[in-house]
């Protein structure tokens, strides 16, 4: 619906030749043949206006919007040209235009032919066949079946074509008579009508290429979609739904895909002006990227291009580091150490007040890190700051030329952080100073996400520091390529630079890193993740995306090491704010920290919500728990010390706003310590102790606090 005056409303619109053409009908509420159908046909939408809502009907009334006439209207003047009266409803999903006539459908009683410029009706079919090949609603509304809204008619000069939800054929009716051309078995599909067939893709295994007039099948495709998006078509391209967007290339039949978005239920891949857009959806099913996405021909532009240390590398003005030592329980790189542990030998005071807080800049802070009597941030606007511990002043500040996703790794003096703009800088840790910095990204290109300019490859996953190297990853999408490097920590000399894991291997840049048994880790998104690589020469480990029972999907931004296995979860890296305070929509999510012979983790499945203290050796699935607390209707960061376990968390209150807080357990029996609620939202993982036991979080807002005995 677009509108309405005069208690009609306005069912359908299209313009074309410098006419606007609309069907119109009563208000919903008028008659009674306007009201959505339920029974056998499940639910509908309101419309108009009206909401939400089930209304009774019966069998033979239409579940989706419709009217009983047909107008053209001239848009310069507004002066009705021509006007048809149907002498029965019109299914508003059924009507279409091709060759200067308009079709109409009238659900199991007639197919209408109009002359699109003067009204005039050229046929009428109740044919017998036609109305059986076309055939009665069958039940739909679920992602897999498609939605009663869909359109199930299309046209060419030649036929009239009928499939999509609810259809049990495809049929096909000439143009020219209106009579019953061809019909095929399972209709509910999706029709892609081209000059050399008329593309059909269902689901899995079910593509098939009709002959345009004769239905008979051309090819078949071993794929299918597998959910309800709309297939697309282009001029040599058909754009689905296959989990994420497959693409099939008409002339050679191959298929490939767009791995990090999937297109949306009721619209698909919209083509546009050149570029192909992918717009926002309601549901949980997201992948790694989510919200309007655009992308352009790459043009001349050639991935894999050699990298050239001498094009890449910058030297700052900043002396060799001196002056800051990192103590041996402080926490100097993100979830304290480089397999991410979270867990420290310090002792927590038994009773904690706020000793300082920070006032933030307004843009959201990375999580801290601590070493040598500072803390270390990162932000959204691309500052990395350093603040006294003791005080919370600020010592110096930073400025990239993008946002910072991960906090900065403290290694000798010095502070290494990866920013959106693409380059991977190596800070003075005590002045701030800069030593150097090196351009990850193969070109300098911006472009917006979510409203700040980012590089095409901005470096999202921090910095890891192992052994006198500093690695990192610049990319967002696999498409786009996705180059992973390793640097000498001193110099910023290339080591070696791994450019073709995002083409060929699949793995984008969609979190942090982790290293484990010789092997760097990458948070890879929602098709192989994470990506492995050798630490001495960055090639990619061939292995293939496991889903074990207990770990659910792997396109968190999180790497946890779990039965001596990396595994993938938490929060997507690109995210709105709101998503980061709602229960995690994926049942099986990892969260954890380990404490001796304890690992503290959020309970899995139904559980997760929970915190269990289980025996550090035994399988995450099946241990026995050593004691269960429930504190938070979703944990944001778990910490395990020496003398206890902190738990940062929300509770969403179905009135009013969220409610942030940090409570410290007893390892022994997981009672409460003490809870503290946090003035404003939390980062999450937003957590860090020094050795002194104080504790430092970080906020949305760019602010930081600390709690102390």
């Amino acid at each position: 619906p677009v509108g309405k005056a005069g208690g009609r409303a306005w069912k359908w619109l299209a313009m074309e030749g410098g006419m606007l053409y609309g069907m119109i009908g009563p208000a919903e509420g008028r008659e009674p043949d306007v009201r959505r159908e339920t029974g056998r046909h499940g639910w509908g939408w309101g419309s108009l206006g009206k909401g939400y809502g089930r209304v009774a009907a019966k069998p033979s009334q239409f579940p989706w919007g419709f009217g009983r006439s047909v107008l053209a209207i001239d848009p310069a003047t507004r002066k009705v040209l021509w006007r048809h009266d149907a002498d029965s409803g019109i299914d508003g999903r059924a009507i279409c235009m091709a060759g200067g006539r308009i079709y109409y459908y009238c659900p199991g009683k007639r197919l209408v032919c109009l002359d699109a410029k003067t009204g005039r009706e050229i046929w009428r079919s109740s044919d017998a066949d036609v109305l059986a090949a076309i055939g009665p609603d069958l039940k739909t509304q679920n992602y897999k079946t498609g939605y009663a809204s869909t359109a199930y008619m299309k046209a060419t000069d030649k036929a009239v074509y009928f499939a999509g939800p609810q259809r049990p054929n495809v049929a096909a009716v000439s143009a020219a008579k209106g009579k019953l051309l061809w019909r095929a078995a399972d209709g509910n599909v999706h029709l892609v009508l081209r000059a050399d067939g008329i593309y059909a893709i269902g689901g899995p295994s079910a593509c098939r290429v009709f002959e345009p007039i004769t239905g008979v099948v051309l090819r078949k495709h071993g794929f299918g979609r597998n959910g309800c998006a709309r297939a697309t078509g282009g001029v040599d391209t058909i754009l689905f739904r296959s989990g994420a967007t497959g693409i099939l290339n008409v002339k050679t039949g191959r298929t490939s895909a767009l791995d990090p978005m999937r297109p949306p239920c009721q619209d698909g891949v919209i083509i546009a002006n050149g570029l192909l857009h992918w717009g926002p959806w309601m549901c949980d099913c997201n992948l790694s990227l989510v919200g309007c996405v655009t992308l352009a021909p790459a043009g001349k532009f050639k991935l894999g291009v050699p990298a050239r240390a001498d094009e890449r590398i910058e030297r700052g003005q900043g002396a060799k580091p001196t002056g800051l030592t990192i103590g041996p329980n402080d926490w100097p790189t993100y979830r304290k150490d480089n397999v991410r542990s979270a867990a420290t030998a310090a002792k927590i005071p038994a009773k904690v007040r706020r000793r300082w807080q920070y006032k933030g800049p307004g843009a959201r802070a990375t999580a801290p890190v601590v070493a040598g009597g500072l803390v270390f941030v990162g932000d959204a606007a691309g500052a990395v700051r350093a603040i006294d511990a003791r005080g919370g002043r600020a010592r110096w500040t930073f400025l990239t030329g993008g946002a910072i996703t991960f906090p900065p790794t403290i290694w000798r003096g010095r502070a290494y952080a990866g920013s959106a703009d693409g380059w991977v800088y190596c800070l003075a840790a005590a002045d701030g100073k800069l030593l150097w910095r090196f351009r990850a990204a193969p070109i300098e290109r911006k472009i917006p996400v979510y409203g700040r300019l980012s590089s095409t490859w901005p470096v999202a996953s921090g910095v890891l520091v192992a052994d006198g190297v500093a690695y990192a990853a610049a990319g967002i999408a696999n498409y786009d390529g996705t180059h992973v490097v390793a640097l000498d920590a001193a110099t910023g000399a290339l080591k070696w630079r791994n450019g073709d894991s995002g083409r060929r291997g699949r793995v984008s840049v969609q979190g942090g890193l982790l290293l484990h048994a010789g092997k760097l880790h990458l948070a890879g998104g929602n098709v192989v993740s994470p990506g492995i690589y050798d630490v001495k020469t960055g090639q990619l480990s061939r292995q293939k995306r496991t889903k074990p029972a207990w770990d659910g999907e792997a396109r968190g931004r999180d790497l946890y090491l779990v039965d001596g296995r990396v595994v993938a979860s938490g929060n997507i890296l690109y995210a709105p704010d709101a998503d980061l305070d709602r229960p995690q929509p994926w049942a099986r999510s990892v969260m954890q920290a380990r404490a001796g012979k304890f690992v503290i983790a959020q309970g899995l499945g139904r559980d997760r919500s929970v915190i269990v203290a289980r025996p550090a050796g035994a399988p995450a699935k099946n241990a026995k728990p050593r004691w269960r607390r429930k504190l938070f209707a979703k944990n944001l960061a778990i910490v395990a010390t020496a003398n206890a376990a902190l738990v940062m968390g929300v509770d969403v209150p179905k009135t009013g706003q969220p409610v942030f807080a940090l409570a410290a357990l007893s390892l022994t029996d997981g009672r409460v310590i003490w809870n503290r609620k946090l003035p404003s939202p939390a980062v999450p993982w937003g957590l860090a102790v020094d050795g002194d036991g104080s504790i430092f979080i970080s906020l949305r807002d760019g602010g930081v606090i600390c709690l102390g005995p």
